[in-house]
């Protein structure tokens, strides 16, 4: 069962911790609050979706790669 999408306790190491963009991500320090992980999870899910660009699954293809090439040539012409 997946997680919820809000930030729980890992008891073994008294930290806070949520599920983002498929990964494990910890929110706090050990012993910090539940307010502070909830700030914390509410500042990382408001960031734009492409700063956290979810890896690439499987190999790349040719249209791929011709298209990761044109934005970097395109950035770099402006």
């Amino acid at each position: 069962m997946p997680r919820p999408a809000k930030p729980w306790k890992r008891t073994q190491n008294d930290s806070y911790y949520c599920m983002l963009d498929g990964r494990m991500v910890r929110l706090t320090e050990p012993g910090e609050s539940y307010k502070k992980a909830l700030a914390e999870f509410h500042r990382l899910k408001a960031q734009p979706e492409s700063s956290t660009k979810k890896p690439q699954n499987g190999p790349l293809t040719v249209a791929q790669i011709i298209h990761d090439f044109l934005d970097v040539v395109r950035t770099e012409s402006l």
